[in-house]
């Protein structure tokens, strides 16, 4: 998650859309885990936004 943090230049839809891509989530990922309706991915997502402040800052490459 650290590195999705750097390179998705700390987007956390974006950081969610790339990790859900990569294959790694499982169910817990969706659940929620926090009084105020939280799930654990946003958890995460928000704890390593916290306590990272290093982001990519070169210009991403157009596909086309």
């Amino acid at each position: 998650m650290n590195q999705l943090y750097y390179w998705c230049k700390s987007n956390q839809q974006l950081m969610d859309e790339c990790f859900r891509a990569s294959g790694g989530v499982r169910p817990k990922w969706d659940e929620v885990h926090a009084s105020d309706g939280a799930t654990y991915g946003k958890m995460t997502i928000e704890k390593v936004c916290r306590t990272n402040s290093d982001t990519f800052g070169g210009r991403y490459v157009e596909r086309g």
